[in-house]
């Protein structure tokens, strides 16, 4: 194995998957590639964003239009962090906007990883019904060998 797909929200227990997918790395010796998906722009209230990303704050219609481009910058800044915390500057950062689960087998197709990494919240039951579950799409659609780090 060569190369390690880290796929990260940016909730406050972030660090256990990315901890966990720079040990698996460095046991295999293989480059990390950091993904975060910020979620579609067009579909979702743009207020809904000031929770995930507390330093942008509420937003209004006019900022709504540069949203994308919002969310990208932080997701950017969000995953150089994750870098300097796992202590790998060659590490290779992407960002993506939409359905989670297809960001991030479209990324692990495009940069030819071996292994996915992510975390999952193990949500239940209605939480499970309205909001998905992520690690639960991309191991039914995978080709690829997943190592999924429990998140509570």
């Amino acid at each position: 194995m060569k190369k390690v797909l880290v796929a990260l929200d940016n909730h406050s227990n972030y660090n256990l998957v990315s901890g966990k997918g720079s040990e698996l790395a460095r046991a295999l010796a293989a480059s990390i590639v950091l993904l975060h998906v910020f979620p579609d722009t067009i579909t979702t209230s743009p207020n809904a964003f000031s929770g995930l990303y507390p330093m942008m704050g509420i937003i209004d219609i006019e900022q709504g239009l540069k949203l994308a481009e919002q969310l990208d910058k932080e997701s950017k800044r969000f995953l150089n962090q994750v870098k300097d915390e796992i202590n790998d500057k060659e590490a290779e950062i992407y960002t993506g906007e939409g359905d989670i689960a297809n960001v991030i087998l479209e990324t692990a197709a495009n940069c030819k990883v071996d292994i996915i990494v992510m975390g999952s919240h193990s949500r239940s039951g209605i939480d499970k019904i309205l909001m998905g579950n992520v690690a639960k799409q991309v191991l039914k659609h995978s080709h690829l060998p997943l190592f999924i780090v429990p998140v509570k």
